[in-house]
């Protein structure tokens, strides 16, 4: 089986990305660019007592035009006990998305037409079976962008060794990048920013 390093280098050059080196402190990561967007690959590591958690994060910092936040997670055996004393969350209509996502957002209009678009649907559903969350607007693990911009995130666990799921969170990513600018929810101005 192929190391880490090797598949996400060869990743790398399929979506013609740079591969950079790890160091003692930080993970290896990757860095793309989609449009004029900057994508981050990188892993961060989660211990909780003796079990160690080991996810998958990608990040792009953004403009927001809007207050729109959202945040889909995969359900999980967790989340149907939460869901008795929470919130409800939101539905779109479509059985498949309402049984495999929670969902939640600031505007249920809005979600609910990102989620509409059938590429980005398909992907979503198409996306790792394990611990999954997307999320713009809101706080989360590592978040290092400046006041000026928002970002969007994607944390996943799952083996990131696996080539084709690398490429299936790539694409979904883009996919909501795409969706959010051409529903004039973000700006597509070039951050220089290191994340």
């Amino acid at each position: 089986m192929s190391s880490r390093k090797e598949v996400w280098q060869q990743f790398s050059k399929e979506i013609q990305a740079t591969y950079v080196k790890g160091g003692f402190t930080k993970s290896a990561r990757i860095e793309a660019t989609f449009k004029s967007w900057q994508i981050v690959y990188d892993i961060f590591v989660v211990i909780a007592g003796t079990v160690i958690f080991e996810y998958t994060r990608i990040r792009a910092p953004i403009i927001a035009k809007s207050a729109f936040k959202f945040r889909i997670s995969k359900k999980s055996f967790l989340h149907k006990i939460a869901g008795k004393f929470k919130k409800a969350n939101i539905e779109t209509g479509d059985s498949s998305v309402d049984n495999a996502f929670v969902i939640k957002s600031n505007s249920a209009e809005k979600v609910k037409k990102l989620l509409s678009n059938e590429k980005l649907k398909s992907l979503l559903l198409e996306s790792p079976k394990s611990d999954f969350e997307i999320s713009h607007g809101y706080k989360s693990v590592g978040r290092k962008f400046p006041k000026n911009c928002d970002g969007l995130n994607l944390i996943v666990l799952f083996d990131s060794k696996d080539e084709e799921k690398l490429m299936l969170l790539y694409n979904l990513f883009c996919e909501i990048l795409t969706s959010l600018h051409e529903a004039g929810e973000i700006d597509d101005t070039t951050i220089n920013v290191k994340i």
